[in-house]
Protein backbone atom coordinates (compact mmCIF):
# COMPACT_ATOMS: atom_id res chain seq x y z
CA UNK A 1 0.00 0.00 0.00
CA UNK A 2 1.29 2.76 -0.76
CA UNK A 3 -0.58 5.98 1.27
CA UNK A 4 0.22 9.80 2.11
CA UNK A 5 0.56 9.88 5.88
CA UNK A 6 -2.74 11.86 6.48
CA UNK A 7 -5.39 10.39 9.09
CA UNK A 8 -8.12 11.12 5.86
CA UNK A 9 -6.43 8.77 3.54
CA UNK A 10 -4.33 6.45 5.64
CA UNK A 11 -8.23 4.78 7.51
CA UNK A 12 -9.69 3.70 4.02
CA UNK A 13 -6.50 2.10 3.53
CA UNK A 14 -6.20 0.66 6.96
CA UNK A 15 -9.39 -0.59 6.64
CA UNK A 16 -8.73 -2.67 3.00
CA UNK A 17 -5.55 -4.23 4.83
CA UNK A 18 -7.40 -6.05 7.25
CA UNK A 19 -9.81 -7.06 4.65
CA UNK A 20 -6.85 -8.57 2.93
CA UNK A 21 -5.05 -9.61 6.15
CA UNK A 22 -8.06 -11.57 7.16
CA UNK A 23 -7.81 -13.86 3.57
CA UNK A 24 -4.19 -14.46 4.13
CA UNK A 25 -2.28 -11.75 2.26
CA UNK A 26 0.92 -10.06 3.86
CA UNK A 27 0.76 -6.18 3.80
CA UNK A 28 3.33 -3.65 3.87
CA UNK A 29 3.06 0.19 3.73
CA UNK A 30 4.97 2.81 2.02
CA UNK A 31 4.05 6.18 3.90
CA UNK A 32 5.24 8.24 5.99
CA UNK A 33 7.10 7.42 9.59
CA UNK A 34 4.71 9.63 11.65
CA UNK A 35 2.09 6.79 9.86
CA UNK A 36 4.35 3.86 11.54
CA UNK A 37 3.34 3.09 14.81
CA UNK A 38 -1.04 3.04 13.86
CA UNK A 39 0.10 0.75 10.95
CA UNK A 40 2.03 -1.53 13.20
CA UNK A 41 0.28 -1.35 15.79
CA UNK A 42 -2.73 -2.85 13.51
CA UNK A 43 0.21 -6.00 12.96
CA UNK A 44 1.41 -4.64 9.09
CA UNK A 45 4.62 -3.83 7.86
CA UNK A 46 5.46 -0.45 7.34
CA UNK A 47 8.53 0.89 4.92
CA UNK A 48 8.66 4.46 5.77
CA UNK A 49 9.95 7.63 3.46
CA UNK A 50 13.52 7.45 3.30
CA UNK A 51 14.05 9.58 0.03
CA UNK A 52 10.92 11.51 -0.10
CA UNK A 53 10.84 14.19 2.84
CA UNK A 54 7.35 13.70 4.99
CA UNK A 55 7.41 17.70 5.76
CA UNK A 56 7.16 18.79 2.33
CA UNK A 57 3.95 16.74 2.69
CA UNK A 58 3.11 18.46 5.94
CA UNK A 59 3.49 21.65 4.58
CA UNK A 60 1.43 21.20 1.35
CA UNK A 61 -0.94 19.62 3.58
CA UNK A 62 -1.11 23.00 5.62
CA UNK A 63 -2.07 24.45 3.09
CA UNK A 64 -5.06 23.28 2.39
CA UNK A 65 -6.09 23.44 5.68
CA UNK A 66 -5.30 27.14 5.87
CA UNK A 67 -7.08 27.44 2.37
CA UNK A 68 -3.25 28.90 1.34
CA UNK A 69 -2.82 26.87 -1.54
CA UNK A 70 0.08 27.74 -3.67
CA UNK A 71 -0.14 25.75 -7.40
CA UNK A 72 3.79 25.47 -7.74
CA UNK A 73 3.71 23.76 -3.97
CA UNK A 74 1.48 21.41 -5.03
CA UNK A 75 3.03 20.82 -8.44
CA UNK A 76 5.83 19.97 -6.10
CA UNK A 77 3.93 18.28 -3.62
CA UNK A 78 2.08 15.67 -6.07
CA UNK A 79 4.61 15.74 -9.21
CA UNK A 80 7.62 16.75 -7.77
CA UNK A 81 7.61 14.25 -5.47
CA UNK A 82 7.33 11.48 -7.96
CA UNK A 83 11.72 11.23 -8.42
CA UNK A 84 11.63 10.24 -4.29
CA UNK A 85 8.79 8.18 -4.28
CA UNK A 86 10.34 5.92 -7.15
CA UNK A 87 13.56 5.90 -5.22
CA UNK A 88 12.28 4.69 -1.52
CA UNK A 89 9.96 1.96 -3.73
CA UNK A 90 12.65 0.67 -5.83
CA UNK A 91 14.75 0.37 -2.62
CA UNK A 92 11.98 -1.79 -0.71
CA UNK A 93 11.43 -3.90 -4.21
CA UNK A 94 14.33 -5.15 -3.83
CA UNK A 95 13.91 -6.38 -0.53
CA UNK A 96 9.89 -7.35 -0.58
CA UNK A 97 8.14 -7.54 -4.40
CA UNK A 98 5.11 -7.52 -3.99
CA UNK A 99 2.49 -8.97 -6.33
CA UNK A 100 0.35 -5.98 -6.46
CA UNK A 101 0.25 -2.44 -5.20
CA UNK A 102 -2.90 -0.34 -3.83
CA UNK A 103 -2.21 3.04 -3.98
CA UNK A 104 -3.74 6.32 -2.76
CA UNK A 105 -4.92 8.10 -5.75
CA UNK A 106 -2.58 11.50 -4.88
CA UNK A 107 0.27 9.24 -4.47
CA UNK A 108 1.37 9.34 -8.39
CA UNK A 109 4.86 7.65 -8.63
CA UNK A 110 3.02 4.24 -8.50
CA UNK A 111 0.33 5.47 -10.80
CA UNK A 112 2.61 7.24 -13.47
CA UNK A 113 5.67 4.09 -13.02
CA UNK A 114 5.38 1.37 -11.12
CA UNK A 115 3.30 -1.17 -13.47
CA UNK A 116 5.21 0.31 -16.67
CA UNK A 117 8.42 -0.69 -14.72
CA UNK A 118 7.91 -3.39 -12.84
CA UNK A 119 4.87 -4.89 -14.25
CA UNK A 120 2.89 -5.30 -11.73
CA UNK A 121 -0.97 -4.38 -11.00
CA UNK A 122 -1.21 -0.81 -9.68
CA UNK A 123 -5.07 -0.20 -8.31
CA UNK A 124 -5.91 2.96 -7.21
CA UNK A 125 -7.86 3.61 -3.79
CA UNK A 126 -9.93 6.63 -3.51
CA UNK A 127 -10.37 8.25 0.13
CA UNK A 128 -12.66 10.78 -0.98
CA UNK A 129 -16.26 9.80 0.47
CA UNK A 130 -17.93 11.31 -2.36
CA UNK A 131 -19.05 11.17 -5.87
CA UNK A 132 -15.50 12.53 -8.21
CA UNK A 133 -17.88 13.59 -11.33
CA UNK A 134 -19.22 17.09 -10.90
CA UNK A 135 -22.57 18.09 -11.71
CA UNK A 136 -24.56 21.12 -12.09
CA UNK A 137 -25.02 21.51 -8.45
CA UNK A 138 -21.96 20.52 -7.11
CA UNK A 139 -18.39 21.19 -8.75
CA UNK A 140 -14.98 19.12 -8.58
CA UNK A 141 -14.16 18.12 -4.86
CA UNK A 142 -11.88 21.05 -3.84
CA UNK A 143 -12.89 23.68 -6.28
CA UNK A 144 -14.59 25.53 -3.50
CA UNK A 145 -11.55 26.29 -1.84
CA UNK A 146 -9.72 27.04 -5.00
CA UNK A 147 -12.28 29.55 -5.62
CA UNK A 148 -13.26 31.23 -2.83
CA UNK A 149 -14.97 33.87 -4.36
CA UNK A 150 -17.68 31.76 -6.24
CA UNK A 151 -20.71 30.09 -5.30
CA UNK A 152 -20.70 26.39 -5.36
CA UNK A 153 -23.67 26.58 -7.95
CA UNK A 154 -21.71 28.62 -10.48
CA UNK A 155 -18.52 26.25 -10.30
CA UNK A 156 -20.61 23.09 -10.45
CA UNK A 157 -21.77 24.87 -13.92
CA UNK A 158 -18.31 25.93 -14.82
CA UNK A 159 -16.83 22.13 -14.10
CA UNK A 160 -19.67 20.48 -16.17
CA UNK A 161 -19.49 22.96 -18.81
CA UNK A 162 -15.69 21.61 -18.76
CA UNK A 163 -16.96 18.37 -19.44
CA UNK A 164 -19.41 18.81 -21.85
CA UNK A 165 -17.03 20.62 -23.96
CA UNK A 166 -14.48 17.83 -23.61
CA UNK A 167 -17.08 15.11 -24.14
CA UNK A 168 -17.85 17.46 -27.51
CA UNK A 169 -14.12 17.12 -28.71
CA UNK A 170 -14.09 13.50 -27.48
CA UNK A 171 -11.71 14.45 -25.13
CA UNK A 172 -11.49 12.47 -21.75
Amino acid sequence: FSVWPLQTHLHPFLAVAQALRRRGHEVCFYTGASARELIEREGMGCRPFHALDESAVNEAVQGVIRRNVNPRQWQRFLLGSVPQQLTDLNAIWAEWPPDAVLCDMAMWGPILVLHETKRVPVAILSHVAACLLPGPEYPFPGMGWLFKNLRPRILGRVSAGILQAADRKSVV
